[in-house]
């Protein structure tokens, strides 16, 4: 496999894995009325926690999540992050 293609391929799989962690935290909030912690997503998306974390990083880092850190229930998916819980890492299936 080519170096640009194997790139891509760990893009994809990495963006299928942050879709997931968005798709529970949309999810959980939805069935709560209030955001989810990261054990919850871990749980629900049987993730391990540090994952998640690593997930929720890159989100935030895009813009699709914003959180307050070393507080719980700060996670909240932004409007581009609601949006994108809809399409990111579909194109796959």
């Amino acid at each position: 496999m080519s170096k640009d293609r194997e790139l891509r391929y760990h893009t994809r799989k990495r963006i299928g894995a942050a879709a997931q962690v968005l798709d529970a935290l949309l999810e959980l909030t939805s069935e709560t009325d209030y955001p989810p912690t990261m054990d919850e997503i871990a749980k629900r998306t049987k993730l391990c926690k540090s994952t998640v974390y690593s997930h929720v990083e890159t989100l935030e880092l895009h813009g699709l999540i914003t959180r307050r850190p070393n507080l719980p229930r700060t996670l909240v998916a932004t409007p581009g992050g609601v949006l994108a819980g809809y399409t990111l890492g579909r194109d796959e299936e």
